[in-house]
């Protein structure tokens, strides 16, 4: 492989197309990369750019569930010139550690949640008589009560919130894995 076909960035979050039967995983880099991205890889269109992917550094939370990795300390990523390669500035947080509204922001614009919240929307339509909501973000103010997502931050709708986060995973889990 040639060194001017390698961009390091951060792995921030996974799509499911369901449609194409695949996920999306999407790699964030520094804007001021753009430029060099696509000059080393063309733009994506109507073909696809095959790309592999690599993991540079074992973060801690997943060398724990590894024997060989434990004690291990991670060292900083390097590119193929030496240079620390990680993204300047990134920090990067579990999803229980964002505030409530950012996790809502985040899964309102996911493809499993908005058929997690579909699906919860037409059970709880035929056994309550609920109306059922347009989209995620209606489903999620509707259902926790709030009128803007920045509310499940505190009170009443943060438990709410916290037991449909739940409710969800435990959907996923079983969806992915019967």
């Amino acid at each position: 492989m040639e060194s001017n076909a390698v961009v390091s960035g951060s792995f921030s979050e996974l799509k499911s197309v369901k449609t194409r039967n695949v996920v999306q995983m999407v790699v964030e880099v520094p804007i001021e990369r753009a430029e060099a991205i696509v000059s080393m890889f063309g733009y994506p269109g109507q073909n696809e750019i095959p790309v592999a992917v690599a993991l540079m550094n074992t973060p801690p939370n997943l060398s724990a569930g590894h024997a060989g990795d434990r004690g291990k300390q991670s060292t900083p990523a390097r590119g193929l010139d030496g240079v620390d390669a990680s993204p300047q500035g990134v920090q990067s947080r579990t999803f229980s550690d964002m505030p409530r509204a950012q996790q809502a922001g985040i899964l309102c614009d996911d493809y499993e949640f908005a058929d997690f919240a579909d699906e919860r929307a037409l059970n709880r339509q035929k056994v309550f008589n609920e109306p059922i909501p347009q989209d995620a973000v209606d489903a999620v103010r509707t259902w926790c009560g709030v009128k803007s997502r920045s509310e499940l931050n505190e009170g009443r709708a943060a438990p709410v919130w916290d037991a449909l986060v739940l409710e969800f995973r435990q959907w996923q889990t079983e969806r992915r894995y019967s």
